[in-house]
Order: structure tokens, then C-alpha cells, then sequence
């Protein structure tokens, strides 16, 4: 895969960080507030154009792993596999995310669990995704009926969210990948 063009992750942090900047101003009104808010973003920018962005590869195992009776193991590496190629199709646009909450515990999205949100991906029906909400991001399932718009917990305690007619209320991203740790 190779580097990512500095100028693309350079443009792509500079509209997170005007994004963002819209997001407070709407609840703070306050430009120190909003300057202290971004300044954790600007540390992340200059940390990741130091580290040169460097993917990272691993080795794979060729034997299958059964989930029920037991597979013979042979210990044969048979490749390296990078981990941005698997799990990120568009670097530029794509940003990882902690989960908290229990909202989507029923298709397996945990508190703690990493989100891997891209934001060129168009929602679809039954996707994933990352919406702005109340000046923060929630994540629920996108559905789309004929122009109702619903945000759809998955857990049945809890109800939709309607965004058809809420221009405050916007879809940022949709979640392509979840790294959950045991």
C-alpha cells in the first residue's frame, strides 16, 4: 500500500479540524474553548507525520482455526499481512474511533471496541455508521425508508433516532471495520 501523500492526510485533518470547530461552536460560542478542543488534534497531526506512517505487517498462519471440533495445526507462516490493506480502503478518509456505550452490544459493538469509520463510504440501508448528534458522534444502524431517515439502535432498550428533517443531525461516516480486545 505504501505511504499515504502528506497532502491528502494534511487536507483531510484540516476538515476534520473545520468540522469540528462547526461541532463546538454550535454548543460553546467560545473561541478559546474551541482553540483548547482542537489543540489535541493538531499533537495528533504532528504525531502522525513524524511517525511516517508506517503500516505494520504480521505473519499469517496458513492453517484454518476451527471454531468447533479441532483442526490439525500445521506451523507453516505462510505470509505477512498487512493490517492497513485489510482492514482501511481509503487511508485519507478513514479514522479509527473508541466505542463507549451498550447501544450497538447486540451486533457486537462493545464499549472499548476500536471503530474503523470511513468517511467516503456513502450510507446504505443497514449500514453502520457515525452521526453527529447533540454537538458529540454517535454510532447506530442507517436506515433509510423512501426519505425517513432512522438511526436504529441494536439494543432493545433503547429507541430510533428520526433525522429526517434535522438539519443539525448528519451522517459522518460509516463504520467499515470493529477491533474488539477480550
Amino acid at each position: 500500500m505504501g505511504n499515504i501523500p502528506r497532502n491528502d492526510m494534511h487536507n483531510n485533518l484540516n476538515t476534520l479540524k473545520t468540522e469540528l470547530k462547526l461541532l463546538i461552536n454550535a454548543d460553546i460560542n467560545c473561541k478559546e474553548d474551541v482553540e483548547e478542543y482542537i489543540d489535541p488534534i493538531n499533537m495528533m497531526e504532528k504525531k502522525f507525520f513524524f511517525s511516517g506512517y508506517n503500516s505494520m505487517t504480521l505473519p499469517f498462519f496458513s492453517s484454518k482455526v476451527a471454531a468447533g471440533s479441532p483442526a490439525f495445526a500445521d506451523e507453516f507462516v505462510e505470509d505477512l499481512i498487512n493490517l492497513t490493506d485489510c482492514l482501511v480502503k481509503n487511508p485519507p478518509s478513514t479514522y479509527f474511533m473508541r466505542a463507549v456505550g451498550v447501544l450497538m452490544m447486540n451486533v457486537g459493538i462493545y464499549p472499548g471496541d476500536l471503530l474503523i469509520v470511513d468517511r467516503s463510504v456513502e450510507p446504505e440501508n443497514g449500514k453502520i455508521v457515525v452521526a453527529t448528534f447533540g454537538g458529540g458522534l454517535i454510532v447506530r444502524r442507517y436506515y433509510n425508508d423512501n426519505g425517513s431517515i432512522l438511526l436504529l439502535p441494536e439494543n432493545d432498550d433503547y429507541n430510533a433516532i428520526d433525522i429526517t428533517n434535522k438539519p443539525n443531525i448528519s451522517v459522518w461516516g460509516v463504520v467499515t471495520a470493529v477491533i474488539h480486545r477480550f
